[in-house]
């Protein structure tokens, strides 16, 4: 794992992925960002910039469908089936079940890999891990309503206000 560190660095979002992988790592390090899909909402379209310049980093989009969580596509399904105008019958923190974020990269010219399960998941990796040649996006499929891990410390999620 310690040879794995010293190849690539890990970033929280889009434009820091650019900053970190243009002018700090002088592309010689791979930059992996791990972002969920809606802050990927926010700064998606830096995409056409990183496959403009071709910087061989890697976008993993935690996609839940939503803004904390999201409606799995059979509850989404049910919505559209009972006639209601989608606008009306979802919570205002849903996304689409069906957005395919890993098509914005192939897009510009860049990979993009769709996991839903670990092998997947693991192929999508090797395979982006392989490119070192321009960016890859891989969207990650996740439970819609999975909450967080139970923290071990507490003082780790405990409130300073």
């Amino acid at each position: 794992m310690l040879e794995l560190l010293e190849q690539w660095e890990l970033v929280w979002d889009l434009l820091w992925l650019l900053h970190y992988g243009v002018k700090i790592t002088g592309h010689k390090k791979r930059v992996v960002c791990i972002i969920g899909d809606s802050a990927f909402g926010f700064s998606g379209m830096e995409m056409e910039t990183i496959n403009r310049f071709k910087l061989p980093v890697i976008v993993i989009i935690t996609n839940n469908n939503g803004i904390y969580n999201g409606l799995s596509q059979e509850a989404w399904k049910m919505i559209e089936d009972e006639n209601i105008h989608v606008g009306l019958g979802t919570p205002p923190n849903s996304l689409l079940p069906t957005a395919r974020y890993e098509n914005i990269s192939k897009m510009f010219g860049g990979k993009g890999f769709y996991a839903s399960n670990p092998k997947e998941l693991r192929e999508a990796l090797k395979e982006s891990l392989e490119a070192t040649d321009q960016p890859c996006i891989i969207n990650v499929a996740i439970d819609p309503i999975a909450q967080r891990k139970a923290q071990e410390f507490p003082w780790l999620t405990r409130s300073k206000v």
